[in-house]
């Protein structure tokens, strides 16, 4: 178990090779739970729950290498604006067997994304559950973004309202 509502979850920034990070569960992160900025990044059959901003960010910090997360049997739950972000030319992003629920809006009462992609992201979902999220299931925005959805359930969306 990792966090306790004082630390920053997991940061993963790496140029070469892989990681894998199994059976872990990230409870109240401050800010982003799981962050991948840079690698080959495997998350399987963990939790990443009530992060105070997002539950898991993929992101290509580094223009050197790119960003590839594997999310897989894990559930996602009770984080605040989204529960998974991807954003930026560089980052590919597959969820397969994945719960993604419960997201609230932040304080401004805005977002409350169960899963965003942005900014040239590439995103695979696969055979999940994308549920009880406050304002949106799955938004994609921006020119090149490219999303595919197989086998997946979207419902119990509460926009304007509460989450449950």
């Amino acid at each position: 178990s990792v966090g306790d509502g004082s630390t920053p979850g997991i940061d993963i920034d790496v140029l070469s090779g892989e990681v894998e990070v199994s059976g872990v569960s990230v409870e109240r992160a401050v800010h982003i739970g799981v962050l991948v900025n840079s690698g080959i990044v495997r998350l399987v059959d963990s939790s990443v729950e009530e992060s105070s901003y997002v539950g898991i960010g993929a992101h290509r910090a580094n223009i050197a290498a790119p960003t590839s997360l594997e999310v897989e049997g894990c559930v996602i739950s009770g984080n605040t604006t989204a529960g998974i972000g991807a954003d930026e030319l560089g980052t590919e992003v597959s969820l397969r067997r994945t719960v993604v629920r419960d997201t609230q809006t932040d304080e401004n009462g805005d977002y409350g994304y169960g899963i965003q992609i942005t900014d040239r992201a590439l995103v695979t979902i696969e055979a999940c559950e994308v549920s009880r999220n406050t304002e949106v299931g799955i938004k994609a925005a921006g020119s090149g973004t490219e999303v595919t959805i197989e086998d997946t359930v979207v419902g119990d969306t509460q926009p304007g309202g509460s989450a449950g």
